[in-house]
């Protein structure tokens, strides 16, 4: 029987078993191979393949078919998971233990006298969980931020202490993973670098707010009195690469190794800069005069998407995280990082006018509108000359900026606006402003005035070969909090110019689970994350008469 006489279901179902090699010379056979291999599943296993997800071919660990059926499994295990209640890493489930802000994979604890880092299993990439436990006395810090990457295997601890003479400190320790439970030896080397700022107002309270790690490079935000700083260091070497400061909020994301996005919080656009790890700064700005030094040069501009006449506009969180493993875990298969997204929230109201008094208008009088800006960093990265000019010693004046990249260059080809839909029948607590990102998926979370005790997350995963068919019910779902449409209407969208095409394909998976009472006040702050392989959900339990903060996590994992 000639194998072209075979009905195409048959063949393709052939192909689905074949390694990638095998289908790049099934490809050149005819032009019937050739239009089948076109479908979007085979594309997508040709995809992964030649990422590095799963192997091309029978010479590795296991053959690129097995590799796709794990992957499959994988995506099915995010479907069928749900959130369980976990006392933290490996503690009875009575015990008092707080959480710790934090960025990246691994959840940091303070129990007791210790810091414990938890690392969740995800059984289906077959990763064990992990714990890492390290002594409060030895890192002498009281931490209230972490930075963890499991692929550089350090956490980065980020708090407060006084030196000798008083001094309030706000310092940086970076601990190598494989120091935890400590020893003579580790005690004395576990402190990596450690990275001091002196505090300039001691009259308020500062407070860390983000820290992230990417291979070389330290991104350290924090708030002292009315300003918020931003500093970027090699933490390998302590060196200090650049830095700027604000009366406003600062927020900053990593895309790929060498290249941080920065969006100030009234800001028109998202700034691209390349940092050379091993060009620190010659002279540091002073802080002493009050106002904010000009922006360092060399930056790209990428304008957001454009708002109608007369509307103001401000990023209120931005969100990039590659996923990443340890590096001596061996997984079924590891996660593509060229499909990472960057997730940017933003806030739009009227222009403000003043009053014959001077005085703004009451914010009654303004409408406002939120949207969710989902792009691939590649879009970003294509437009990124590596090296451009490094922008080490900030403010040099060696060099000049690129003209700003308009929205329709780099966004509108591959992009998805997402506007927050303000529903008061529904009674939605909208919490608009914090976008989650890891990889290529996001989380976009919903809880109701009128059942607080209930969490609804809607896990939306972002990337070019997301057209397999994803749950209806979940997509009406989230219908009902975000506009999803393919075509963002501007006459329902006062704010926004246009209308918008939105061309990035995605799946959304609906989750929810309802907080314990008894445990804690369920109207609390809840504090999230995404992992690589699930989602994190800490309600924050600060009752008074509790003589400590204690934390419930809840855990979805895959």
């Amino acid at each position: 029987m000639d194998i072209l006489s075979l009905p195409e279901e048959v063949l393709f179902q052939v192909f689905r078993n074949l390694d990638i090699i095998d289908l790049d010379i099934c490809r050149q056979v005819c032009g019937l191979f050739a239009s089948l291999l076109k479908a979007s599943t085979i594309r997508y296993r040709i995809s992964l393949a030649r990422s590095g997800m799963v192997p091309a071919g029978p010479a590795g660990r296991i053959s690129s078919n097995v590799g796709i059926l794990q992957l499959e499994d994988y995506h099915r295990s995010w479907a069928t998971a749900e959130f369980v209640e976990d006392a933290g890493p490996g503690s009875p489930v009575d015990t008092q233990h707080k959480c710790i802000n934090f960025s990246g994979q691994a959840i940091p604890f303070v129990v007791g006298s210790q810091l414990q880092v938890y690392r969740p299993a995800s059984a289906a990439r077959g990763i064990p969980s992990r714990t890492w436990t390290f002594e409060l006395e030895q890192i002498d810090l009281n931490p209230d931020y972490c930075a963890v990457n499991l692929a550089e295997a350090v956490i980065g601890v980020c708090g407060f202490r006084r030196d000798a003479q008083g001094n309030l400190l706000n310092e940086c320790r970076i601990l190598p993973l494989h120091c935890s439970q400590g020893g003579p030896l580790c005690a004395k080397q576990n402190v990596v670098q450690s990275i001091q700022i002196p505090i300039v107002d001691n009259l308020f309270v500062p407070t860390n707010m983000q820290a992230v790690i990417s291979h070389d490079l330290l991104a350290w935000t924090w708030r002292d009195g009315r300003r918020v700083y931003l500093r970027v260091y090699n933490w390998k070497t302590g060196d200090l690469l650049w830095q700027w400061w604000s009366h406003g909020g600062i927020l900053a994301a990593f895309l790929g190794e060498s290249v941080i996005a920065i969006a100030l919080h009234e800001g028109e656009e998202i700034l691209a800069y390349i940092i050379d790890p091993n060009e620190p700064m010659d002279v540091p700005f002073h802080t002493d005069t009050g106002i904010p030094p000009a922006l360092p040069p060399c930056r790209y501009k990428f304008m957001l998407p454009p708002t109608a006449e007369r509307r103001v506009r401000s990023v209120r969180s931005l969100s990039a995280q590659v996923s990443s493993d340890l590096p001596d875990d061996v997984p079924h298969f590891a996660h593509d990082p060229t499909n990472t997204v960057l997730s940017i929230a933003i806030h739009t109201h009227d222009e403000l006018e003043h009053t014959h008094a001077g005085a703004y208008l009451s914010s009654s009088t303004t409408h406002t509108e939120n949207y969710d800006v989902i792009v691939p960093v590649r879009a970003l990265l294509a437009h990124i000359k590596l090296p451009h000019c490094i922008s080490g010693p900030a403010g040099d004046g060696n060099c000049e900026d690129t003209s700003p990249i308009p929205w329709a260059a780099w966004g509108r080809r591959c992009s998805r606006v997402i506007p927050i839909i303000p529903n008061p029948d529904i009674g939605t607590v909208l919490m608009p402003g914090t976008v989650y990102a890891s990889g290529s998926k996001y989380v976009h979370l919903v809880r109701r005035s009128e059942d607080l005790a209930l969490v609804e997350l809607f896990v939306c995963d972002f990337h070019p070969f997301a057209k397999e068919p994803d749950s209806a019910d979940d997509r009406r779902r989230l219908a009902r909090h975000a506009d999803v449409s393919d075509v963002v209407d501007s006459g329902r969208w006062k704010n926004l110019e246009g209308p918008v095409h939105n061309t990035l394909p995605f799946r959304v998976l609906y989750k929810s689970f309802r907080l314990d009472g008894e445990k804690g006040p369920i109207c609390d702050r809840l504090g999230i994350t995404h992992l690589a392989d699930g989602i994190a959900v800490i309600q924050k339990d600060s009752r008074r008469e509790l003589k400590r903060t204690r934390n419930i996590l809840y855990m979805l994992t895959a």
